[in-house]
């Protein structure tokens, strides 16, 4: 059992100290631009916020997105065939083609502040695709050229010795017709079939996922998934199908600057709840934010990882005694009568837990010359 986060984490200053990195960004946006010194900056910052991961306990550290702006534009300025317009929205002017590493001087840096294991965030095919104007493409062709761009990003992370990289597809949330499921899942195959040595984690925060299916979110075999099931609890319906050899990160901690009243207690049952699933067990099981902590400050943020990672260490420590409990129906009966279910009736929890996933037609992949 682990703690983590899920996406961002705040990039304020700590109280009474000068926002040296919203300083230097505003006066960019004014001209005034020295890139050598923003990134000295950025640097610094990244430097703390790794220290206060490992202070509290946090495990798989990350930058918490420091570097970024936004993740579409980062990622999309580096394609030959792409360009990002006035208003952030990246526009295609034929097939993307990767060219050079985007996240690997990133990743570097961020090796080289810990001895902890460290990931790397990228948005997913599906999402990218979504929010960019396809041009002469059709939406679906640019979804599977985008999928293999990423997997040669992740690619060259895994060559500069990246052990975890996670893809974030919150646009999964909109996923409601067999067609998008396909594409879905094509995307996801293609972006995975050549890579090795690397644990991939496919994140769905934001919404609810249900509607894409357990068969469009499972397909690809991803190592594990990371779910938002605090403002989405429909996608414990989803968690609880996922296969028992993969791991489960559970978003459940809030994003408010003060914990809800039993936070602790939430916590603790949704990890558990998770590793009692299909006999998951604990190892494969971590707890987080149910979404980035970019806007709390910087000690409401340092609270609620230090909660996070409490919790963890007690689940770890229950885990090693044989005490955890694995009473599945118990455990359901316990978040409906906490409502942390939502309006996610017990009976389809269970029903849920108990259904096979479909199986794969490994030759539906969409294909490169498929408009």
């Amino acid at each position: 059992m682990f703690a983590t986060l899920a996406s961002g984490y705040t990039r304020l200053p700590r109280e009474g100290e000068t926002d040296h990195l919203g300083n230097a960004r505003a006066a960019a946006a004014r001209g005034d631009f020295d890139p050598r010194a923003l990134r000295a900056i950025e640097n610094t910052l990244i430097r703390e916020l790794v220290a206060e991961q490992e202070a509290a306990g946090l495990e798989l550290v990350t930058d918490g997105n420091v570097r970024w702006l936004d993740d579409i534009g980062s990622f999309v300025w580096a394609l030959k065939g792409a360009r990002v317009d006035a208003a952030g929205q990246p526009r295609f002017d034929g097939e993307p083609e990767w060219t050079r590493p985007v996240y690997v001087d990133a990743f570097r840096f961020l090796r080289s502040t810990t001895e902890q294991p460290v990931r790397i965030y990228l948005l997913g095919p599906y999402t990218l695709a979504r929010a960019s104007d396809p041009g002469p493409l059709s939406r679906e062709r640019l979804t599977i050229t985008l999928a293999e761009a990423i997997s040669r990003e992740v690619r060259a992370l895994a060559d500069a010795g990246c052990q975890v990289v996670q893809i974030d597809e919150p646009a999964a949330a909109t996923i409601t017709t067999d067609a998008e499921r396909s594409l879905f899942r094509s995307a996801h195959r293609r972006l995975l079939s050549r890579i090795d040595g690397v644990h991939m984690m496919l994140s769905v925060l934001g919404g609810s996922a249900l509607q894409a299916g357990a068969r469009a979110i499972f397909d690809a075999r991803y190592n594990s998934y990371l779910f938002d099931l605090r403002t989405a609890p429909q996608n414990w319906l989803l968690a609880a199908q996922a296969p028992g050899e993969r791991g489960l990160i559970v978003g459940v901690a809030g994003m408010a600057a003060r914990d809800e009243p039993d936070e602790a207690g939430r916590l603790r049952w949704a990890a558990t709840l998770a590793a009692a699933l299909h006999d998951r067990g604990p190892d494969r099981v971590g707890v987080a934010p149910a979404g980035s902590l970019d806007g709390l400050s910087r000690e409401d943020a340092r609270r609620r990882i230090e909660t996070l990672a409490e919790t963890a260490l007690d689940l770890f420590a229950a885990g090693r005694a044989g005490t955890l409990a694995t009473d599945v129906p118990g455990l359901v009966q316990e978040g409906l009568t906490r409502g942390w279910f939502g309006d996610v009736p017990g009976s389809a929890i269970e029903e849920a837990r108990a259904r096979e996933l479909p199986g794969t037609d490994e030759t539906e992949e969409m294909s490169p010359g498929r408009a």
